[in-house]
């Protein structure tokens, strides 16, 4: 009576589904987040840009080329230029982010916070120009 065999049974790996299987878009890419992503939509286009930004430095900008706007908080520079091309039809030479973190307040006993916001600065290219401010 062997109670121990020397010989193993093999057992048949598994082969994989197609329910397990990559999706295409992952296979062929190099695997980049902006790849698998794809291109930016034209809903998330028109969630991007929130409002243009009327300070005296914002307006003092505009005689260089630069406009400066208020725009969402999940949005990437790529995502800030081609709004702003197809919102307007003008061509973007630069895109420049600044994060304005949210701050901590109290408001009766409560703690809680005052909301941040993304600021993009934009440099046209050449001589043109966006109607920001109504004449």
């Amino acid at each position: 009576m062997k109670l121990f065999s020397r010989k193993k049974e093999t057992i048949p790996a598994p082969t994989p589904t197609n329910s397990l299987a990559k999706p295409a878009a992952l296979q062929q890419s190099s695997g980049s987040p902006r790849e698998i992503r794809g291109a930016v939509g034209l809903s998330r286009v028109k969630n991007v840009l929130r409002r243009p930004v009327l300070t005296e430095k914002a307006v003092r900008l505009q005689d260089d080329g630069n406009y400066v706007f208020e725009v969402s908080v999940r949005a990437e520079k790529p995502e800030i230029k081609k709004a702003v091309e197809q919102t307007f039809g003008v061509n973007v030479e630069a895109v420049r982010v600044i994060n304005k973190k949210s701050k901590r307040r109290v408001w009766r006993g409560t703690p809680g916070r005052a909301g941040g916001l993304k600021k993009a600065i934009v440099k046209l290219a050449g001589d043109q120009k966006i109607e920001v401010l109504p004449k």
